[in-house]
């Protein structure tokens, strides 16, 4: 068991009532909740919720103190995110079996909603890495003076931009 969960555990048992100041939202409702249990919690009944999607001034903290929500007030954030996360296991666990026992290799491929997205993006931005051909450029840099200021400006141009593509704006 960790360091600070041992700390937390040892807290509730001392406490009378629990404020959850997790993130606001569905999966800070459920880790906040997971939490609660494991550390065996059984007030519910003292469990409150703060709740704000404001910036965290002191005057915004005092307020949402002030106004705190059962925590049984938001039990469809918790069921809600509670769904997802066993759905997430579901699919992975069986999209996991499914196209291992397909491949060819018989391998174990790991499939899971976020991390099957989120590798296609590695090895997409990996083949852009491994494709990339370096390309020719210019950077033209001019001082202007008018009206009694000067500033700089800079035209950026590739080797195969033509000249017409920089026509004179003026």
């Amino acid at each position: 068991m960790g360091k600070q969960f041992k700390v937390i555990k040892s807290l509730l048992k001392k406490a009378d009532n629990v404020i959850i100041a997790t993130d606001p939202g569905r999966e800070g409702e459920l880790i906040a909740r997971e939490i609660l249990q494991m550390a065996g919690w059984k007030n519910w009944e003292n469990t409150y919720r703060f709740w704000t999607s404001e910036a965290l001034t002191p005057e915004v903290v005092r307020k949402t103190l002030k106004n705190l929500k059962k925590a049984k007030d938001f039990d469809s954030l918790y069921y809600s995110a509670l769904a997802r996360q066993h759905a997430d296991w579901i699919v992975g666990i069986n999209l996991t079996r499914l196209v291992t026992l397909k491949s060819s290799d018989r391998s174990v491929w790991s499939v899971g909603r976020v991390q099957t997205p989120t590798l296609k993006l590695i090895v997409q931005r990996e083949e852009e890495i491994k494709n990339f051909q370096p390309e020719e450029f210019f950077v033209i840099k001019a001082t202007f003076e008018g009206k009694g200021s000067t500033y700089e400006g800079f035209l950026l141009r590739n080797s195969s931009a033509q000249i017409e593509d920089f026509k004179n704006p003026f």
